[in-house]
């Protein structure tokens, strides 16, 4: 390092370097300090794979030594002991690690004892496992030439890796050594495949798997290279700390140490994102199908019912919503829940599926919406577990990313019924059983609800790191206060607003182009669906982008005004202006929908209502509501979860998603009333006089909707730390 950059770092300054590009700690500024920094790390980590290498091969090659080990359990249970204490040693004491040579010694016991461990495993019948190999259990009995092919190929990576910092002038913390690890890995491989089966007998599948589980150990093995560098990790390393840097990247790739700095587990944030676009499927899947259904099986059936059937299950949801996120805030757990709903859905959807077997068939649609809604419900567990799994940092990305599971999901349910139209609605049968374009989709639901318990109950990992505890308040001395309940309240009344006029404009989607365009019920489906479609990759595509890029940095207060005003636009363009042509045409006598379209004798209104031209309904369903859905539905949900601030958020989120299940419920039933005896212009007024409210809530209260700031004590003064920093 240079004097003057010298010189700066000890004043605890940022050295100016030519070769820095402001993503390293000071202390690595230099290009030429973190080739050399690597070269000594991976010097050592190359010494400790080949003692791991000879440390497995000795009780394979070396029978008596294989036998005293089974024959002596002292011996396992001694290494183990010996290996549990080095190991807190390294894990808790960190001048343990950095003092000479204490550091080198405790390193290399470590190394050994930890490689004798693997010894242990063949006391219960397993061949040999290590420390480098994570992804095999021993009960799975793992052929010994996995861990060996492995560890040759480890270490002929690390020996290019030292190799190449020696002589290449590119600079090795960037995307070029990731290229050059995994082309190292696969020339490795290849001298593997083509030497080993010279000495030994090995399958295919046991090359591949080493391979695959050498090549994660490289790949971690520099991330944790990468972090050291950054000042990610621990701020005052130095270029000098290199056998401390060995250790801390030996003990977290290989033994997965958990970093004292809580992070979003994101494998399990995926899983919840992917469980809330089943929800989604499972609302919406017949909102554009529901009515040619009901009203091809029963007669009886009205377009009033239909009202509330579509408000079933946003009755279910509304009951079950408080509960599960009861059930949360008592035991803290959200597979049972979330698996609890998923259950019940399926039986809902079956019972949807099975219609056509009873009598009292709009009775019985009405019992199978409202059994899906009171599995739907669990919802609040996945927006509870959005909310409190993520840290301050990514929760809008976690919440954004849900959200667009959930749109995709109400959007691509609708898709799914139009792909099975050609089906017909006479369909096959099947003994007692009717597979048409309605039924198959009830039970296609079945097996989607299925599936998503087993990936929760195998894969879904919970972890809180969003929650500040009574002990964690007490170690930080920190106090979360009461938060700001008319803040709270609207954001409940924003998300109500906006599921509200969601549901209006895609459960209206039917029955208005029934009247304003007489298409027939298959034409209905069909290409509602393929703008519904449309619309939701614009929506999904912002919501990416609110968790990917700065757009998600912009001011929630300011996306919620935005989407609120295209909505209005929405409005504004589907009112049925003087202008617009007209009067609607009526359903001819005795035709049913089934064949054509049209206004139905008793909607005395068609006679002076105009006509929206069809490029303008596509423009506003497809634009107008695709940008605006976003921009209310991600922001409202984060902003509520950042003014509760990191408490035990169940019981509050539960009453977050009444309203967001109250929403569709009222505007189900007040809508479809609406339509029928006077029209859908009055649908537009209601809807758009909702919306200017929440327009004027946002504006009156713009300086109490922010995020609550958690009070952090200290003996002389009290400072203020606001949530999304703390």
């Amino acid at each position: 390092m240079q004097p003057e950059n010298l010189e700066l770092v000890e004043k605890g300054q940022k050295p100016q370097d030519e070769n820095n590009d402001g993503n390293y700690s000071p202390q690595f500024s230099n290009k030429a300090i973190r080739a050399g920094f690597i070269r000594k790390v991976f010097g050592l980590v190359f010494i400790m794979l080949c003692i791991a290498a000879a440390a497995t091969v000795v009780p394979i090659v070396h029978t008596p030594t294989r036998d005293i080990i089974l024959k002596h359990w002292l011996i396992p249970v001694g290494v183990f002991i010996i290996s549990l204490v080095t190991y807190f040693s390294l894990l808790c004491c960190e001048g343990f690690r950095r003092k000479f040579p204490i550091n080198l010694i405790v390193a290399g016991i470590f190394v050994r004892i930890r490689l004798e461990v693997p010894l242990i495993t063949s006391f219960f019948q397993t061949l040999v496992t290590s420390l480098f190999l994570m992804v095999i259990s021993a009960h799975l009995r793992p052929n010994v030439n996995v861990l060996l092919l492995e560890l040759v190929i480890c270490i002929g990576c690390t020996l290019s890796i030292i190799v190449f910092a020696l002589q290449t002038k590119l600079e090795l913390t960037t995307r070029v050594a990731y290229i050059f690890i995994i082309f190292a890995c696969f020339v490795m491989f290849g001298i593997v495949f083509f030497v080993w089966p010279m000495f030994f007998t090995i399958k295919l599948l046991t090359l591949i798997i080493a391979l695959v589980a050498a090549l994660f150990m490289m790949i971690y093995l520099f991330y944790g290279i990468q972090l050291v560098m950054g000042g990610k990790r621990y701020e005052e390393i130095t270029p000098e700390d290199y056998i401390f840097a060995a250790v801390e990247i030996f003990l977290t790739a290989v033994l997965r140490i958990a970093e004292n700095e809580k992070q979003t587990d994101w494998k399990s944030m995926w899983i919840c994102i992917f469980l809330q676009f089943v929800v989604g499927v499972q609302i919406s899947v017949y909102y554009m199908s529901m009515w040619p259904y009901l009203s091809g099986l029963d007669k009886t059936a009205d377009f009033d019912f239909l009202g509330w059937v579509v408000a079933a299950c946003s009755i279910g949801c509304t009951i079950s919503n408080p509960l599960y996120g009861y059930w949360n805030q008592k035991t803290r757990s959200v597979k049972w829940p979330v698996i609890t709903g998923f259950l019940i859905a399926a039986v809902g959807q079956a019972w949807y599926g099975l219609l056509g077997m009873f009598d009292n068939v709009k009775w019985m649609m009405l019992l199978a919406r409202f059994l899906t809604g009171l599995g739907v419900g669990n919802i609040t567990a996945l927006r509870i577990y959005a909310a409190m799994a993520s840290t301050p940092e990514d929760r809008m990305r976690a919440i954004s990313f849900g959200t667009g599971g959930l749109i995709l999901g109400f959007s691509f349910g609708p898709v799914i019924s139009a792909v099975f139209t050609p089906l017909g609605e006479a369909g096959v049968r099947i003994g007692g059983f009717v597979l048409n374009m309605y039924t198959v989709v009830a039970y296609l639901m079945v097996l989607v609800c299925i599936f998503a318990c087993v990936i929760i109950y195998f894969f879904f990992n919970e972890s809180y790191v969003g929650l500040v505890t009574k002990e964690e308040q007490e170690k930080e001395d920190v106090e979360v206060p009461k938060f700001d309940m008319p803040a709270a309240l609207i954001c409940i009344y924003l998300f109500m607003i906006v599921n509200m006029t969601a549901t209006n404009i895609e459960v209206m989607s039917s029955p208005l182009t029934t009247v304003l365009y007489d298409w027939k019920d298959s034409d209905l489906i069909f290409y509602n669906g393929i703008a519904l479609a449309i619309s939701s990759g614009i929506s999904v595509s912002f919501n990416i982008a609110q968790g990917a890029t700065r757009l998600g940095k912009i001011d929630k207060r300011k996306q919620m005004l935005f989407g609120l005003t295209f909505f209005l636009l929405y409005q504004a363009f589907m009112f049925p202006w003087g202008f617009y042509s007209g009067p609607l045409n009526f359903l001819p006598e005795g035709v049913e929908t089934t064949e054509a379209g049209g206004c139905y004798a008793e909607y005395l209104w068609c006679n002076h209502t105009t006509r929206v031209p069809l490029p303008i309904y596509f423009f506003c369903f497809i634009v107008f509501f695709g940008v605006a859905f976003p921009f209310v539905e991600t922001p409202s949900p984060a902003l509520f979860s950042e003014i509760l601030g990191p408490r035990k958020q169940g019981t509050m989120q539960g009453l977050f998603s009444v309203g967001g299940s109250l929403a569709p419920l009222i505007a189900s039933i007040t809508s479809t009333v609406i339509f029928k005896y006077y029209g859908y212009r009055y649908v537009i007024v209601l809807q758009a006089s909702f919306l200017i409210f929440a327009i004027l809530l946002i504006l009156l209260f713009y300086k109490r909707l922010v995020p609550l700031e958690v009070i952090k004590k200290s003996n002389t003064d009290s400072t203020i730390v606001s949530e999304t920093q703390n």
